[in-house]
């Protein structure tokens, strides 16, 4: 089989904030891991299957999980295998109203449908996580229609331990390529 172009790529971007407006943390961007199940999501989409897809307007959500301590070396952990099917240690939380929006070229937001997608998730006060709650993980998750409760992965990341208390803001973009 012949494969043309780069294929799916993403990159993330966590900017933590304290309750004074003070900068905590920025992690800069990085690399994400795009999931198999991805794959399955836009096949799904062109060829119109609603008995995957029902309610677009719903099918994105992200979770957190606080992975794994052992993450926490100065290497830092291994990539999530584009295989797996979630979280290694997922919060119940799932973030539900995400922004998203299309970028050109120079990474501005535009009306214009375009191959590079940014996604935008706020988790703040109003997200109830234990305090302070120990994040090394997140997920960009789908539910198919078939799938009733089951949600399924479609991008994951994996990080060293960044700490979020109940008043801190963490804004998470999160940049999709097609």
């Amino acid at each position: 089989m012949e494969h043309v172009g780069a294929g799916i790529q993403g990159i993330y971007r966590d900017r933590l904030v304290g309750a004074d407006g003070r900068l905590i943390y920025d992690s800069g961007w990085s690399s994400n891991t795009i999931m198999a199940s991805f794959r399955v999501l836009l096949a799904a989409f062109l060829s119109h299957d609603t008995t995957m897809i029902k309610h677009p307007g719903h099918l994105l959500v992200l979770m957190v999980g606080s992975g794994d301590s052992a993450w926490d070396t100065p290497s830092g952990p291994t990539a999530a295998d584009p295989a797996g099917s979630g979280l290694l240690n997922p919060h119940t939380v799932r973030v539900r109203d995400l922004q998203l929006a299309y970028l050109d070229e120079q990474d501005q937001e535009t009306t214009v449908p375009s191959n590079r997608l940014q996604i935008t998730a706020t988790i703040d006060n109003r997200i109830q996580l234990d305090n302070p709650y120990p994040l090394r993980e997140f997920g960009l998750f789908v539910q198919f229609a078939d799938t009733a409760q089951t949600l399924s992965i479609v991008n994951c990341v994996r990080h060293r331990l960044i700490y979020k208390t109940a008043s801190d803001t963490l804004t998470r973009q999160i940049r999709l390529t097609f």
